[in-house]
Order: C-alpha cells, then structure tokens, then sequence
C-alpha cells in the first residue's frame, strides 16, 4: 500500500461458489469460484491496473485459502483480510436451471459471526478514493454492523462511498424480502455512487420503467451519481452532471455464463478511480468516458467468460472506435 492509499476498496463479497461438473458415470467434483459482487468487482478492477484492497472475512479453511489466492494473483491487497480460525468460509452451492438460470443455495459461515470494525485497519480508507459494499454485506446483522460503520466512516473522512448491491434474494430468507429492500435504501443514503441493474432499480424504486425509476432513486436518494447497468444494451446513468445512455458494444461469440456484471462495475469504478481526479472533480465527459471504457470490458467477458486485461480493453476500443 502507498502512503496515499488505495485507489478503491471493497468491503464483503468473499462468497465461493460451488459449481457441479461431471467427472465420471457416478461422480461429481466441483468447480470453486468467487461469488459475484464486490470482491468479484474489485478483482475486475484490479487486473485493470487499478490499486486495490479488499476488506473482509474468510475462513481458515481450503475454500478460504482458494479465494485468497484468486484475489492474490491478481494484485488484490489482502492487508484487511481477516481469517478466521472458527468459522468457515461462507459458501454457495450453484446449480443451473433451464434458460441458463441459476439457483444458489447459500451456507452461513464468517458473515454471519461477525467482522466487526475492530478487525480493521480504518486508516488507509481516509487516504483513499472509493470504498464499494453490496447487499451481500447486509443480509446478515453482524456483517451489516460493520458495513454501515465502515461506510459511514468513509464518507465522513472523504473517500466516495459506493453501493452496488448485487441482490441476490436467497441471501434474505431469514429477514425476508422488505428487510433487503429497507437495508440496500439505508446503504443508498450513505453513497456517492449508486451502481445497480435494472432488475434491482425495480425492485428498490417500485418503477419498472428504467429512466423514470432512475428519476425516483436520485431524487430520494440525491447521489452524485446513478448508474443503470442495461446489460449488453450498455448504461444509463443520471448525475448532478447531467444525464446520458452510452451503448454497449454487441459481444460477437458470447461465452456460456456471461462474466460482464461485475466486470463492468469493477472497470467502471476503477477507470473512475484512476482518473486522478476527485468524483467532485470530474464532468459528464469524465463520467461517459468510464462508461464506455466499463462497456467494452463487459463486452471482452461476455465474449470469453474471463476478466480482461487492461491492454485488451484498450484494444478492443481502438478497433470499435475507429
């Protein structure tokens, strides 16, 4: 870490996902990945070329250690990862349902017993650009503690707080579905930067239509920025800068599981974050310009399944925008 700290932190997020593949007749072993949300996001901004830290809880356990790893090898600072020696890594086991659906049945472990603010080292988020949390790190009480104090001092100590929630409603079976809406409102107040897509703009603003959903959110809420996922169709977002729709880039071949939401959210707060400038600094053309960069990289996910590579982006932008 440098004196100046990070470019963009995450808090929570540190979920493996078990996936089935058939190894023989009468076997299954299982595939282990990062859950999506922020950890996932911030892996995405890392390997971008953005400096990165994650905040958060593991447990000492193989699947723990799978995800560190992970997040090592693509230049994640792991300083504020805290392990745990009793409880286990929180795990999902996924199976996929007709239409390319998924169904995820979750597993309680570190989330559920806390990580508190004592665990952390608060000090580089004052020196520090953005910090990003999602409703994964509100779903369970201990966690949500933590999350809402570290995002409250964030914002009191001049780091952009970042909500993207990232809902996934199996997370919610104990409290129920209002308590995830009442929650992700709550952490809304507390941002800078709202990211969601437009299931969860629905689902938070009680408005299918997306512009006048994203009216809603902004006016209630007052970010400096709301940004609308719309998929391979690109973005929208609306800001105190002004209002724009950037469109996506069509992926040519795309892959069998589409990688790009966090890979956009990832692109777009690190390209944001890299800019050298304050969010309070930037303009319209600042906030397109993420946009489109965020675009391009969820367009190369798409297409190969995999998190791209700075170099690859800029590329593929060269001949799409020749």
């Amino acid at each position: 870490m440098s004196d100046t700290g990070y470019q963009l932190i995450a808090f929570g997020g540190l979920l493996a996902e078990l996936r089935a593949q058939p190894s023989s007749q009468n076997s299954l072993s299982f595939n282990c990945a990062l859950g999506d949300g922020p950890a996932n996001a911030i892996r995405a901004a890392s390997r971008l070329g953005c400096r990165t830290a994650l905040y958060g809880k593991i447990g000492e356990d193989p699947l723990g250690a799978a995800l560190e790893k992970l997040l090592l090898e693509d230049g994640v600072d792991l300083q504020n990862l805290v392990r745990s020696p009793t409880a286990p890594t929180d795990t999902a086991l996924v199976s996929e349902r007709e239409e390319g659906a998924f169904r995820r049945v979750y597993y309680g472990g570190c989330a559920g017993v806390g990580a508190g603010t004592g665990e952390f080292d608060l000090h580089p988020i004052a020196r520090s650009g953005f910090l990003c949390f999602g409703s994964d790190a509100l779903a369970q009480r201990n966690s949500r503690e933590a999350a809402l104090r570290l995002a409250r001092y964030a914002a009191g100590h001049g780091c952009t707080v970042v909500f993207s929630p990232g809902l996934h409603l199996e997370m919610w079976k104990t409290e129920g579905e209002e308590a995830a809406r009442q929650w992700c409102r709550e952490a809304m107040k507390l941002a800078g930067i709202v990211k969601v897509t437009t299931g969860e703009l629905d689902f938070l603003a009680d408005v299918s239509d997306p512009d006048r959903a994203a009216d809603r959110l902004m006016l209630q809420y007052r970010p400096r920025l709301l940004l609308v996922s719309l998929g391979g169709e690109g973005c929208l977002f609306r800001s105190v800068y002004g209002d724009l729709r950037i469109p996506g880039f069509p992926a040519e071949a795309p892959a069998e599981r589409d990688a790009g939401e966090d890979v956009f959210t990832g692109a777009f707060l690190g390209r944001l974050a890299s800019n050298g400038k304050a969010l309070v600094e930037c303009g319209i053309g600042d906030i397109a310009a993420c946009a489109v960069f965020a675009n391009a990289a969820r367009a190369i996910a798409a297409e190969t399944g995999r998190m791209p590579r700075l170099a690859e982006v800029e590329e593929f932008l060269r001949q799409r925008l020749i």
